[in-house]
């Protein structure tokens, strides 16, 4: 079991969460082992008979009525698109609910370029993390140094303080110099 489905299970059974959205299902192995009452994912693939949704995600939340406990972001590795899958998923967000952006920390320069070019691909999902940091005044982040990097969202009820010593400088040069703010990283030790 990959260590990103041990962490979802973790949070449905610590928090009681009844409902999960998955964005980008890849080969459904995550998918098919998170254990939860209501599940449903999103691809434009068919990979082995998912998604429950075969299409953008852009085109499910203009059809989508339901509101979600758990959502995972594992789609198209591209800032603009997972921007707007984070600001679309929380709109969906129940209260007490979470969202898990998955690939936020590449380790090197060449995992996060667009297009890929290396096979440890992350995508630049790190700039969505800097940007929700800078722009978004109700949500708190952190993020796990595991797998590639998961970054846990949640909603506040009040604002937060933004850190002012944070810019909107989208090259891996700042991250490098800056990730541990980017991504408010903290330790996480699982029993996996």
């Amino acid at each position: 079991m990959h260590i990103r489905t041990h962490l979802i299970n973790e949070y449905i059974v610590k928090n009681n969460y009844k409902s999960y959205l998955e964005i980008g299902v890849d080969d459904g192995v995550n998918f098919n082992s998170v254990k939860i009452q209501k599940k449903v994912s999103v691809d434009p693939n068919d990979t082995n008979g998912l998604p429950t949704h075969k299409m953008k995600s852009i085109e499910f939340y203009k059809i989508n009525n339901d509101v979600f406990d758990i959502i995972f972001i594992d789609g198209l590795h591209i800032f603009d698109t997972c921007y707007d899958d984070l600001i679309e998923s929380l709109k969906i967000l129940n209260d007490g609910g979470i969202i898990l952006l998955h690939d936020t920390f590449p380790k090197k320069y060449e995992h996060q370029t667009v297009p890929p070019s290396d096979p440890c691909w992350t995508g630049d999902v790190w700039k969505v993390v800097l940007k929700a940091q800078i722009n978004l005044l109700n949500v708190n982040i952190q993020t796990f140094d595991l797998e590639s990097g998961i970054t846990i969202v949640t909603k506040n009820k009040t604002s937060r303080l933004i850190n002012k010593n944070l810019k909107e400088i989208y090259e891996y040069e700042y991250f490098k110099t800056n990730f541990n703010e980017i991504l408010n990283l903290v330790t996480l030790n699982l029993n996996v």
